[in-house]
């Protein structure tokens, strides 16, 4: 994949309508893993390295996640396990 040409550079081969043929599954499929969407984003008061993170994942509740990420933004979207964590099927 890093010899494929990005998206930025190559509008033009992009905008073309491609056809799958098929498609392979590489992994077993994912359970209990939730897509959440930062709404605010702070610095930890205690630790410069830690942002301070109010979560969405369905929208109305809220939720205070504590993360270590450098690129961590409003509006953007992750992935994380929920109160049982992560597993393959």
């Amino acid at each position: 994949m890093r010899s494929w040409p990005r998206r930025r550079n190559c509008p033009a081969a992009h905008a073309r309508r491609l056809e799958v043929e098929s498609v392979t599954a590489v992994a077993p499929a994912f359970s209990n893993v939730v897509v959440g969407e930062v709404l605010e984003s702070a610095r930890h008061p205690g630790c410069g390295k830690l942002s301070v993170c109010q979560v969405t994942t369905d929208g109305v509740n809220r939720l205070q996640i504590i993360c270590g990420a450098k690129n961590v933004a409003r509006g953007l979207e992750s992935r994380g396990g929920d109160d049982r964590g992560a597993s393959a099927e």
